[in-house]
Formats: structure tokens, sequence, C-alpha cells
């Protein structure tokens, strides 16, 4: 079960957050690539067969939206989020399929304190991986958390960039 994060100074570099899961249907998965992104491989099960993929499988950018829907009902993030700034690294890795159940985890992989504005640019990894563990979407947001607690926020003027190693 996730954990909502009240405060970006409670973070750390390494930090690892269970979400819950992710899955598709085949009506959301057509729904998506009609109105964002309509190749044949993720509006038609005939035309996906004969595709590189195999199937009919969900666009990556649907697999990225589900991941951040996902954290955001999940309110793992939520109590001090202020924004984003961009995403750093995106890969999909494997195709995401109809009716497989995805477990995402989040991995805190920079932190960037601002104490004189309090707050933090945190880079959070969106893990998806699949039944069998394999990753098959890793995406590096960078979130803008409230960071008004710790030692963190007291020091004045820019920090240290901390990032995983």
């Amino acid at each position: 079960m996730s954990r909502a994060i009240l405060d970006g100074s409670e973070l750390r570099v390494g930090d690892v957050i269970p979400v819950g899961s992710v899955s598709f249907t085949v009506e959301e998965i057509t729904d998506f690539a009609r109105r964002y992104d309509p190749q044949p491989f993720h509006l038609d099960e005939e035309a996906a067969r004969t595709s590189i993929f195999g199937g009919l499988c969900a666009s990556g950018f649907h697999t990225l939206a589900a991941c951040f829907g996902a954290q955001v009902r999940a309110g793992v993030l939520t109590p001090c989020n202020l924004g984003g700034r961009g995403i750093a690294g995106l890969a999909w890795r494997r195709p995401t399929w109809p009716g497989v159940e995805y477990t995402l985890s989040l991995e805190v992989r920079s932190l960037v304190p601002n104490p004189a504005r309090e707050r933090i640019e945190a880079g959070i990894g969106y893990v998806l991986c699949d039944p069998e563990g394999a990753v098959v979407m890793d995406a590096t947001p960078q979130h803008l958390l409230r960071a008004t607690r710790g030692e963190r926020s007291t020091s004045g003027g820019e920090a240290p960039v901390e990032t995983a190693a």
C-alpha cells in the first residue's frame, strides 16, 4: 500500500514507494488511441497482429498518463505536489497489453532543495513492471514539492544536488 508524502523534505534519494496496480482494457486503449495516438496497432486488433508488437497494445503516452493518474489517485505526492518541470527520462521497454495487471512504484532519483522558496525539485522514477517483474516503462518526471519542514528548508539558499548513483 502506498503512503502519502506530506512534505518533500520526508524524501531521500533511493526511497521506493509502492503505488499499486495499473491495467488497461481494450476499450480504454482504443479510446485513448482514437483521441491522442491513432496508430493502427493501438486502434485495430487485426492491424496490431501484423505490427511489430504482434497484438493490440496501449500507447506509451497512455501508459505514462495511467501511471501518473494512479499516483495521484493513490495520494502519494498529492499533499505536497506543486507542479512539474518536465520529464528527465522516459523509456517504453515493452508493450502494455490489455487485461494484464502491472505494478507501479515510485523511486526517488534526485532531490534539489530550494529552502528559500520552501520547495524541492524531485526526480521521481515511475517504474511500471509486468507480473514477472520486467520493467515495462520507466519515466522520471521532475516534480516540484513543497518542503517546509526539516533541515532542507532552513539552511537558506540553494542546497547541493542529491542524486542516485
